[in-house]
């Protein structure tokens, strides 16, 4: 077995795979191995770095087998390739089989978290989601004395922990000329089911027009009313099993993109696998943070080291910090939008707070 890289490099290339098998290893010796014949893989930091102010480097050590034939490709060439139907599905293909395997690892990973630490990571997803709301009212308002406060809750350690634990359940929106969607477009009427979680998936939606709820195991646990946003693309490269029934919550227009007629939709919408790769990416990317945070907690613990990441108690008073600012900013200044953020925080430190 040979290493083509390793963890934080800088990012050279691409490679086709021809035959054969290759591992991408997160800690020592924990090894996953995808196998395949003419597939592009190793693609996703290059992909994210289409972005002009965007710098990822490698996240994991990577290698393939001694059998194994490979081609480098270029940055350069990849940008050409991911335009083409063929290169570009192929792209999304081994993108797609990452997403599934980090998804396993991280499910794994979190069925061996503390209760302690499953804390640690909803109140910081809490404190992101709320600081964030405050950083959108500053901008928005221009009051000084918000965005004051927005930098101060922004700039602590909770920020950007919540910061990787809330990115993986945000909806993705990719942008398509709406007059090219017209053929592929779908209504559902209010209250109608799209589709049943335990469903066989082979295609995917894109949302131009309403609002649908995502109901987990008869639980409503969120809704969708973002133009762009993507819903089962993984099924859609793959082939799997509907983890959630969707909903109609009002009139919905869909764009339903299947396996029979994804090159038709390629044909009018080019950059569909660039947008598709982006998205996909970003969640790869993201999947690998969130198990090096939990790895990097389990080995600190376990080495009784002084803690580097958030520990509950910590967490508990960023979120008491964050509450009590906003009251002193409500009470001073008397801010409308203050209540809101206010309730949230209480019902977190209600909930996570003893």
């Amino acid at each position: 077995m040979k290493k083509l890289y390793s963890f934080n490099d800088e990012v050279r290339c691409a490679y086709l795979l021809k035959s054969g098998t290759v591992f991408f290893e997160i800690k020592d010796k924990e090894l996953y191995k995808i196998a395949g014949k003419n597939l592009i893989v190793a693609a996703s930091e290059i992909v994210l770095n289409f972005n002009p102010d965007s710098l990822y480097y490698r996240q994991y050590n990577f290698y393939r087998d001694d059998a194994a034939e490979i081609v480098e490709i270029s940055p350069e060439n990849l940008k050409t390739l991911i335009y083409k139907y063929t290169a570009g599905y192929n792209i999304n293909v081994f993108l797609a089989q990452m997403i599934q395997i980090t998804n396993k690892i991280l499910a794994k990973r979190r069925l061996e978290l503390t209760d302690d630490a499953k804390t640690v990571h909803e109140i910081s997803r809490i404190y992101y989601n709320i600081t964030n709301t405050l950083i959108e009212t500053g901008e928005k308002l221009r009051f000084p004395d918000i965005k004051k406060l927005a930098e101060k809750q922004k700039s602590e350690l909770i920020y950007e922990t919540g910061k990787i634990f809330s990115q993986g359940k945000e909806s993705k929106q990719i942008e398509l000329k709406k007059e090219m969607l017209d053929d592929f477009n779908v209504s559902f009427s209010p209250n109608s089911i799209i589709c049943k979680e335990g469903d066989e998936g082979r295609e995917m939606y894109i949302l131009n027009k309403g609002r649908i709820k995502i109901i987990l195991d008869d639980t409503e646990v969120a809704e969708i009313n973002e133009p762009g946003t993507v819903i089962g693309e993984i099924a859609l490269l793959l082939g799997e099993k509907r983890t959630a029934t969707l909903k109609a919550v009002d009139q919905v227009i869909l764009s339903i993109v299947k396996k029979d007629n994804l090159q038709q939709f390629h044909q009018t919408n080019e950059n569909i696998f660039l947008q598709m790769g982006g998205s996909l990416s970003k969640s790869i990317h993201n999947n690998f943070q969130i198990i090096r945070n939990i790895d990097e907690q389990a080995k600190e613990k376990k080495e009784q080291k002084v803690a580097g990441f958030l520990d509950k108690g910590r967490a508990q008073n960023h979120l008491l910090d964050l509450y009590k600012n906003l009251n002193k900013l409500y009470s001073d200044k008397g801010y409308k939008q203050m209540p809101e953020l206010i309730k949230k925080a209480d019902e977190a430190i209600k909930k996570y707070v003893k």
